[in-house]
Order: structure tokens, then sequence, then C-alpha cells
């Protein structure tokens, strides 16, 4: 039993592997330093990231604020008021033709807002 063990598990295998390992590390290592640290390095992804995703962050954000506009009950205040002004706006120009049609369409937009 104990040389089906060994002869599965190579002691080799596993050396090679961590020295193998070890210079991935010894490698990234030298990049992280060469970028100026941590500190840089991390500079330096945040500005291509920013450069990268800059426009899926900006909308990410903006879904975030809708978000919370919505939780908190804002948008449906501000449809309402932007109603009220696009009414109040069409009121004033069609009401001013001096026409029925005009009258009547300012009359319907009144009805409109107040409903």
């Amino acid at each position: 039993m104990e040389a089906l063990y060994s002869s599965l598990i190579d002691d080799k295998f596993f050396i090679n592997l961590n020295n193998g390992l070890s210079n991935v590390l010894t490698g990234v290592n030298s990049f992280i330093q060469n970028l100026g640290g941590v500190k840089g390095a991390l500079m330096n992804i945040g500005t291509i990231a920013l450069n990268v995703f800059d426009k899926q962050m900006t909308q990410s954000l903006d879904n975030l604020i809708h978000n919370v506009k919505l939780t908190f009950g804002v948008t449906e205040k501000e449809m309402k008021t932007l109603q009220t002004e696009a009414t109040s706006l069409l009121t004033t120009t069609v009401g001013t033709t001096g026409t029925a049609g005009g009258s009547a369409m300012a009359t319907a937009y009144a009805q409109e807002a107040a409903a």
C-alpha cells in the first residue's frame, strides 16, 4: 500500500511546483517594486481601470443614485414637478394661440395635470 502512495505522490513534482511558484512570486515582487512599490502599483492600476471602465462606472453611479431616489420617493416627486412644469408650459403655449382648439387643448392639459 505504501508503495502505491509513494508512486502516486512524487516528491519531485511538488518540489518543482514549489520552485515554479516561487519564481512567479519573485517576478510579481520585482514588477511591483519597479512600479514604485504597492502605492505606485495601486495608483497605476487605478489609472488604467478608470480609463478602461469610465463609462461603466459613470452608468453604475447614475443607477445607484436613481435607485436611492426610488427608495426614498424622490423620483416620484421630481416626476410630478416635471409634469406640472410641462403642463404649465403647454397650457401657456397652446392657450395663447387665441383659437378655440387651442383653448380646448389648454383645458385638456389643465385637467390632465389636475388628475
